[in-house]
């Protein structure tokens, strides 16, 4: 909910941008889910996913080849680009 200049950006990717406090939010729900004993829901069918949630919006890379998406208002990034940014 902040703008660009009250949030300094992590990454960045044409227009999609995700702040350091969103990429810790993120990690958070990662850390979370993998801790959760109960059983997974089924995923949802890709036809009833919003088009820009189908692949990580820095990497394009799609559910197949990433451990995990995590979803935000309005894009979606994987467990690798978090990583990648956690560690710069």
């Amino acid at each position: 909910g902040r703008t660009p200049d009250e949030a300094r950006t992590s990454l960045a990717a044409g227009a999609a941008r995700i702040c350091h406090l969103c990429v810790g939010l993120a990690r958070e729900v990662i850390e979370l889910d993998a801790r959760d004993p109960t059983p997974r829901p089924a995923p949802r069918p890709t036809e009833e996913l919003p088009e820009h949630w189908h692949a990580c919006a820095f990497c394009g890379r799609d559910k197949t080849q990433v451990r995990k998406l995590v979803a935000g208002p309005t894009l979606v990034i994987c467990d690798g680009c978090l990583d990648a940014v956690a560690a710069a």
